[in-house]
């Protein structure tokens, strides 16, 4: 596990500071384990789920994408106007979505 505390000038966006201009919170929680044995993961899984059921009373509305090793929605990660910016932007340059992520911004409909 790693707890950042955040702050200072992470949690202030600047102009021109990109989709993700911030983070907001006051900390970042990661969660991992490594399993040299698959038969290892769900024990690992079921610790890392302990850790986060424990901390969700302090969970922010948005995820840090760094900090997801799987993909969800882009709604955890973005909020409603920066998401919408997004998939304009996937829209008119990779409509055919050439370019591809762990945490996919689709085009729009």
């Amino acid at each position: 596990m790693e707890l950042r505390q955040l702050g200072g000038a992470v949690g202030r966006r600047t102009s021109g500071a990109g989709a993700l201009g911030c983070l907001e919170g006051d900390f970042a929680l990661y969660a991992v384990g490594m399993v040299p044995d698959p038969a290892m993961k769900p024990g690992v899984d079921r610790a890392v789920g302990q850790v986060l059921d424990a901390v969700a009373p302090w969970r922010a509305v948005r995820d840090y994408l760094n900090f997801r090793d799987t993909s969800d929605d882009p709604g955890r990660f973005f909020d409603p106007e920066t998401l919408e910016r997004l998939r304009t932007v996937k829209t008119t340059y990779d409509p055919a979505g050439l370019f591809r992520s762990n945490h996919p911004v689709a085009a729009d409909a």
